[in-house]
């Protein structure tokens, strides 16, 4: 897989090989002096040879640039300032995703309305539409994500914080902060009701302070999990956290990154009354993120508050 230089003889380097500093990130080289597998942060060529940093001190530093790489290109060594050096993608490219997804979405939401049978409760019929919008919302947002990361800027999932290593920790840690999460995000929500009144209640808040009284139909239930505790916490951790919080963090401190990273994942859900709430869960996610540089322990927890708050309003009526 490495040939002498130590490149990668196969460009799908694939997710087996990690760093040995960054065990998060994919290696991309094998250090010629220590035997070490390098990532792109840790990676040095000198005289068309890969060094890790430690190694590299070893050797003379060139004055003028390293030999370009097979095809053409050169080497540029990343600065240790950018946390997350795999994060080519922009802005603009997650502006783009964002808005096509959600225009594509809200036509086929229109054209899902038009074809629902007409013998359907009112409220079953709203949790369906709710159901089949964000089916397509997720699915385009995430057929955009994919786009820009494997074809537009060729990386592996890794890349986002997918990965197919199991890490009991990781699960643990969504859990462990979860929970505070979720207590925190409600005492917030009843203050800022207190003061905001709602004009009108949405389809969520409806569906789960109606489940215990019987009038919504064990399917329509079961659509409602599925969206609250499978759908959106994967499709939304993917691209808020995976694909935006990277870039956002690679621009400013960890701070102020988490902040802004939960004020647009508020933001994203057109919500007055629970905007800090989810600002507040964002910015909790968004440490999870930073701290594991993996997916799972967000997801996790972003599953235990949606289920939790469905436990809370629906089934215990409070």
């Amino acid at each position: 897989m490495f040939d002498s230089c130590g490149d990668l003889s196969d460009e799908s380097f694939g997710e087996e090989f990690r760093c040995s500093k960054h065990p998060f990130l994919p290696a991309v080289a094998r250090c010629v002096g220590c035997g070490r597998l390098v990532c792109a942060q840790c990676r040095n060529i000198w005289g068309g040879r890969n060094f890790c940093d430690e190694c590299l001190q070893t050797v003379s530093i060139p004055t003028y640039p390293s030999p370009p790489l097979p095809g053409g290109y050169t080497q540029i060594k990343p600065s240790k300032d950018i946390p997350f050096p795999e994060a080519k993608w922009g802005y603009r490219e997650a502006l783009i995703i964002f808005v096509t997804s959600a225009a594509v979405a809200f036509v086929l939401s229109l054209l899902i309305r038009f074809a629902l049978p007409s013998n359907l409760s009112s409220l079953d019929e709203k949790i369906v539409f709710l159901f089949f919008s964000s089916l397509s919302l997720y699915a385009f947002l995430l057929l955009g994500t994919f786009i820009s990361v494997k074809r537009v800027h060729p990386m592996p999932f890794i890349a986002l914080g997918i990965s197919r290593q199991k890490n009991m920790k990781e699960l643990f840690f969504g859990i462990a902060m979860g929970l505070p999460l979720f207590i925190a995000a409600v005492v917030t929500a009843s203050i800022t009701q207190y003061f905001i009144k709602p004009t009108k209640t949405d389809v969520l808040t409806e569906s789960v302070t109606r489940i215990s009284t019987g009038s919504i139909s064990g399917w329509a239930i079961f659509l409602l999990v599925i969206t609250l505790v499978v759908l959106a916490p994967i499709c939304e951790e993917i691209f808020f956290r995976g694909y935006l919080y990277p870039i956002i963090r690679n621009k400013m401190p960890a701070g102020s990154a988490m902040l802004i990273n939960g004020a647009i994942f508020a933001a994203a859900h057109f919500e007055l009354v629970g905007f800090l709430p989810r600002m507040l869960l964002g910015l909790g996610l968004a440490y999870m993120y930073d701290k594991k540089r993996s997916l799972v322990s967000p997801v996790i927890g972003h599953a235990l508050y949606n289920g939790l708050l469905l436990l809370l309003l629906g089934f215990l009526n409070l």
